[in-house]
Order: C-alpha cells, then structure tokens, then sequence
C-alpha cells in the first residue's frame, strides 16, 4: 500500500483499471470493431503458435500495440529475468499476447491480406518488442534484418 492506494502488477491478467474519461468522438482513433477481433486474435495465434498461451483483445493499452501479461501461476517478471541470468537453460514461460484494437498499427495490419509476407513480419515483430518491453527478449540483434524489411516496404 502506498498512502490509500492498494500496489498491483501490472503484468497481472486480473488487472482492473479505472475507467477513463471518455473523449469527445471528433478526437477518437479509428478501432478495430469487435467482429474484425476473432480473425486477428486467430491471424496472431496461428502465425505464433506455441510461442504464446493465448491471444486477447484488451482495453488497458492505449499508446502501445500489445503487451505481454503472465498466465497464472508463472513467477513474476522480476524472478524471470533472475531466472533468465541464473540458470543457462532458462526459458521464457508461455504468455499471453494482449493487442489493443485501437492502435494504428492494429488497424493496418488487419486491412492486409492473411497470407502477405509483410504481415507475418509484422505479427513477429509486435510479440518480439512486447518481449522486448519485458526484457526478456533472448536475441534482439535478431530483429534487425525485420525491421529493415519493414521499414524498406513503408517507404516503398
């Protein structure tokens, strides 16, 4: 507790935020409406596959594509990077992939065909900065050759 405020984790998936203030609709983002939702999660779930427990929507994120949040019973971020330095034969438990339907990104991705190339690459790098966000990213040199990729098919 700090003064009357109860501390959580906010890699907790049980998290409740208070509501917001709601801004007027001339200043809202465009979002992703809840039936585009199941072909993305399900885009997300079958290009990662066993790299996450599970995909979700989530309204907790607001500037950010997606984050990573710990299923039950996983130790908690800290002891995982403790983990991570301690033992060689470490590996990042499973998590759960949280997108958020309103970010730009989001939205885009979803307009492109399930099958381009530029999605997958896309889809890979979203879950590899959330890793990344954690610190529990094994390799982000890796990512390098991607987001070359990426920013080579924006300017196109």
């Amino acid at each position: 507790k700090f003064k009357d405020h109860s501390l959580v984790n906010v890699a907790s998936p049980d998290l409740k935020l208070p509501a917001l203030e709601q801004q007027p609709e001339a200043e809202t983002t465009p979002a992703l409406n809840p039936d585009e939702w199941l072909g993305l999660i399900e885009r997300f779930k079958s290009h990662l596959g066993e790299k996450v427990a599970d995909v979700r929507m989530t309204d907790r994120l607001s500037d950010s594509p997606a984050r990573l949040v710990d299923p039950e019973g996983v130790p908690n971020q800290e002891m995982q990077r403790v983990y991570r330095l301690l033992k060689e034969d470490f590996t990042t438990p499973k998590k759960v992939l949280e997108l958020n339907p309103r970010h730009p990104i989001l939205v885009q991705l979803n307009s492109l065909p399930s099958d381009a190339d530029l999605g997958h690459m896309i889809i890979d790098q979203i879950y590899e900065d959330a890793l990344l966000i954690e610190g529990l990213h094994p390799d982000p040199a890796g990512m390098i050759d991607r987001i070359q990729k990426i920013i080579q098919a924006a300017i196109k």
